[in-house]
């Protein structure tokens, strides 16, 4: 029940008379919201709740957060709006209290808005992006199979096998076992 959870976030963001007795909200409560709305395809809202997040510092969003921003900006087909959510959350999230899930999750997400869009291109950049950024910065978060085969599909899409099967090959030489949708 969406449209209920939002309404009980905004009282909750209320001052203390008018919360009707509910608690501040915190971080948790923001990361329900926002991903029910990016459930919802409300990337537009999702991003707007963080926005008011930040702006207003009512909670501290985690990477979890911004990833949960980028993946509903991936579904709908929007990398830009993607792309530009993700490097907020490498910049703003501190690398020690980064969580990898997130940035694996958020980095597959903007691979997946650039194979939405059929931009081969896009997707094999942000690849190049994940892996150099796993070599130099937090090898825990890596791309894995699911990178590459994002990226093969956005290679597929554009009509681009060459670029696919140089994908496939550089999975292959990242010691990953291609499955068979790869």
């Amino acid at each position: 029940d969406l449209p209920s959870a939002s309404a009980m976030l905004t009282t909750m963001m209320r001052d203390e008379t008018a919360r009707e007795g509910l608690p501040l909200p915190d971080t948790v409560s923001f990361n329900t919201v926002i991903n029910g709305l990016a459930q919802s395809a409300e990337a537009a809202k999702a991003e707007a709740l963080l926005v008011a997040m930040i702006d207003f510092g009512l909670a501290e969003p985690t990477s979890g957060t911004f990833a949960t921003v980028v993946a509903a900006f991936a579904r709908a087909h929007d990398p830009d709006r993607a792309e530009k959510w993700l490097n907020r959350m490498l910049k703003e999230t501190d690398v020690t209290t980064m969580d990898s899930t997130s940035e694996v999750v958020g980095f597959n997400a903007l691979l997946l808005a650039y194979a939405n869009k059929s931009d081969a291109a896009g997707a094999s950049r942000v690849l190049n992006a994940f892996s150099a950024r796993a070599q130099e910065e937090c090898p825990n978060a890596a791309p894995d199979e699911i990178s590459y085969n994002t990226v093969i599909s956005a290679c597929a899409k554009a009509q681009q096998p060459q670029m696919a099967v140089k994908a496939f090959d550089r999975m292959v030489r990242a010691g990953l076992t291609p499955s068979i949708i790869s």
